[in-house]
């Protein structure tokens, strides 16, 4: 019954994002391997985005691929780790040195698999890019798949 459900879910899931003209992620999601990219920047506003990427991993059953732009860890932090861990989620990790924004871009241009990038905040996604990449409209424009920006004021 709950492989049943499971598949009913995931059918729904790709109906929708089907509806929105997101038709190769509603392909992905019937195809199974599902992936949530999130950006973090190693600063303290990072726990509320990673919070809400651990979540939505659970609730859809994706794996989820963090690009880290800190310039404090060259791994994932175990508290991190422990926390995906616990909640058995599968993850992979990237270090990022330059542009975030160009950094996920790229990385989506051509997956099919990434359901959704996640970011903690306008601020933070800034870090290294040239001035003409700041411009939020302009350099989202190429993403390739839904953005949500997870912020402090959100909650309030």
């Amino acid at each position: 019954m709950n492989k049943w459900l499971k598949q009913f879910e995931d059918t729904m899931a790709a109906a929708a994002f089907a509806e929105e003209g997101e038709f190769s992620t509603a392909a992905a999601t019937l195809r199974g391997r599902k992936t949530i990219l999130i950006a973090l920047s190693g600063n303290e506003a990072d726990e509320k985005a990673f919070k809400y990427a651990m979540n939505s991993c659970q609730r859809m059953g994706a794996e989820l691929e963090i690009l880290y732009s800190g310039m404090k860890n060259k791994v994932v932090p175990a508290s991190i780790r422990s926390q995906l861990h616990s909640n058995g989620i599968s993850y992979g990790f990237s270090r990022v040195t330059g542009c975030v924004k160009e950094a996920v871009i790229k990385l989506t241009v051509n997956r099919s698999d990434i359901l959704f990038v996640i970011l903690e905040s306008a601020d933070g996604i800034d870090m290294n890019c040239k001035k003409v990449n700041k411009t939020i409209s302009r350099a989202w424009m190429n993403l390739k798949c839904p953005l949500v920006v997870v912020s402090d004021m959100a909650g309030a």
